[in-house]
């Protein structure tokens, strides 16, 4: 009998935060989305006032506290304790308006400027300036759950990475990797990584890693490899809300389901494998204990019906009455992207399974992890990079298939270490 399941959200996967001055927000994804200023009604830093003159001839003359000089703009804090940029190409000063005295941690990258800085109230908020336009095009609270009382806040975000495309990358203490620019934030691109600048400055404030590189780079666990893609406008095809309402679809024909995640990537998450492809469905299987098979479907070009179907079916997987755990609500048969995840089995004879589905349009996308023992055990975990629980397994596995799906690039590199779960699983 199943005896457990972990039901999880019909839609994107987001996690916690806190928009500046509303209440409580569910997901991370719409804390950025209501973070960002977006064109039109951005917050325009002032000219230099009483600080500085624009100076041309690509030259900065700061006049007070100099808080961050790089090789493409200046900053300074002035009497009464305003913050000034200045672009050293053209020598344009800008006031950037959410900088105050608990302002820390500037990284630029081209004419974009990012810092942290703190507030008496909602504690430390991401800001990311845009020194040539003299606005802000982000301005995020990083913790959610802050109140007057017994309310104790919660970081949501722990590193930031900013391109000079003006793409910033963005991950948490428990993952997901997110990617926005103001009025486009990604659907979630993995769960759980790392996230690794491949160039330029490393800095940390408030709580808070900072970096700059046009390339993010990221690893779902210790000794897994890396993943790496470019941070910019192409992104802007996984937007998590064009995507769910159908705006934007894949700009070309899907690959087949081995493509969507390789072999090699298989192995850093379970270890030693064969591989069987075979129609719309890529398999792969451990030979080594607990004996796993790791399921990648793919089935393109359903009709509207066809798609209907795959949802209601899923749906009903997800929510039968075998299963203990509550669902959240009613699907939303009508996203262009809909998601839903569920666990069943906590091991012992009966064993684990994990799955995921994903339906883009006219594709099905469905990822399912297996997991026998050979013995009673429960509560196993798998595979040789770290030991991963089959959810978090196939968590990774799904968005790594899905951001290929869309047609986003991402380059894999295997690590040449691998240490094993074995000792965690030696009841097997």
């Amino acid at each position: 009998m199943i005896t457990r399941s972990r039901a999880r959200t019909v839609g994107a996967r987001r996690f916690a935060g806190r928009s500046r001055r509303g209440p409580p927000l569910r997901w991370l994804a719409v804390a950025l989305a209501l973070g960002m200023i977006a064109a039109g009604s951005v917050i325009a830093g002032s000219r230099a006032g009483d600080a500085s003159a624009s100076t041309g001839g690509g030259r900065c003359a700061p006049r007070g506290h100099v808080l961050f000089a790089g090789p493409e703009l200046t900053v300074w804090s002035a009497s009464g304790g305003r913050v000034y940029s200045c672009m050293r190409a053209s020598g344009e000063v800008r006031r950037i308006a959410h900088a105050n005295a608990g302002a820390k941690g500037f990284v630029a990258a081209g004419h974009y400027l990012g810092f942290t800085y703190t507030t008496s109230r909602f504690g430390v908020y991401l800001d990311v300036f845009n020194a040539q336009r003299g606005s802000t095009v982000l301005d995020l609270n990083l913790r959610t759950g802050c109140g007057p009382i017994n309310n104790a806040c919660v970081q949501i975000v722990n590193a930031v990475q900013l391109a000079p495309s003006g793409w910033i990358a963005e991950v948490g203490p428990e993952g997901p990797l997110v990617a926005t620019d103001g009025p486009h934030t990604t659907v979630q691109l993995d769960n759980g990584p790392a996230l690794m600048a491949t160039q330029g400055r490393h800095v940390n404030a408030n709580g808070v890693s900072l970096s700059t590189g046009s390339t993010v780079s990221w690893t779902p666990g210790p000794d897994a490899g890396f993943y790496s893609m470019r941070l910019g406008p192409q992104l802007a095809v996984l937007d998590s809300a064009a995507l769910e309402k159908g705006r934007l679809h894949p700009v070309a024909a899907p690959p087949g389901a081995c493509a969507l995640f390789t072999g090699a990537e298989a192995q850093a998450v379970l270890g030693a494998v064969t591989r069987v492809s075979s129609g719309d469905s890529c398999i792969y299987t451990t030979t080594t204990t607990p004996r796993s098979t790791l399921t990648l479907t793919l089935q393109p070009n359903l009709t509207a019906a066809q798609a209907l179907s795959a949802k209601e079916s899923a749906y009903a997987q997800a929510t039968s009455p075998q299963l203990t755990a509550p669902w959240p609500g009613p699907p939303d048969y009508g996203r262009y992207l809909w998601q839903v995840s569920w666990d069943s089995g906590a091991g012992g004879a009966a064993g684990a399974q994990s799955q995921a589905i994903q339906i883009l349009g006219d594709s099905d996308l469905g990822v399912e992890l297996m997991t026998k023992p050979t013995s009673s055990a429960t509560d196993y975990q798998l595979g040789t990079s770290e030991c991963w629980g089959p959810y978090r397994a196939v968590e990774h596995v799904s968005d790594i298939a899905l951001v290929r799906l869309v047609g986003v690039p991402v380059s894999y590199g295997a690590s040449s270490r691998a240490p094993s779960c074995v000792k965690a699983n030696e009841g097997f």
